[in-house]
């Protein structure tokens, strides 16, 4: 009688440690859904304005001062200024000009060009 009145505390004990639930919170993660605010300055590498290409989409490449290539796209709404603070067309940035580049990103591949200031 001792090895089943045993047996069963083993057996609800057991079962106790089964349906016990971790109470503690999860460690928060930044929202995927917001994006990040950064800023990038350098030299033009690349500018891809998709005017002869219909499957292109407009972009630049700029490379920052340790060597890093930034591929940012360009919107319709992305501000585009000379360094006298006149607008400019993405048609009338150059490979080599010294840029800022604002821009917003959710993830390291998406990087959307808010502002483009031309540099001296």
């Amino acid at each position: 009688m001792r090895k089943v009145i045993f047996l069963f505390f083993a057996v609800v004990f057991a079962a106790s440690l089964c349906s016990a639930q971790d109470t503690t919170e999860p460690a928060s993660r930044p929202d995927q859904s917001e994006e990040l605010e950064e800023t990038v300055s350098g030299k033009i590498y690349t500018v891809v304005t998709g005017d002869t290409d219909p499957n292109s989409r407009p972009e630049i490449v700029v490379v920052d001062k340790d060597g890093k290539k930034v591929r940012l796209s360009i919107r319709p709404d992305t501000s585009i200024t000379g360094e006298f603070g006149n607008a400019l067309t993405l048609n009338e940035i150059e490979k080599g000009r010294k840029v800022t580049v604002e821009y917003a990103t959710r993830t390291v591949v998406v990087r959307k060009a808010r502002s483009i200031k031309l540099e001296d």
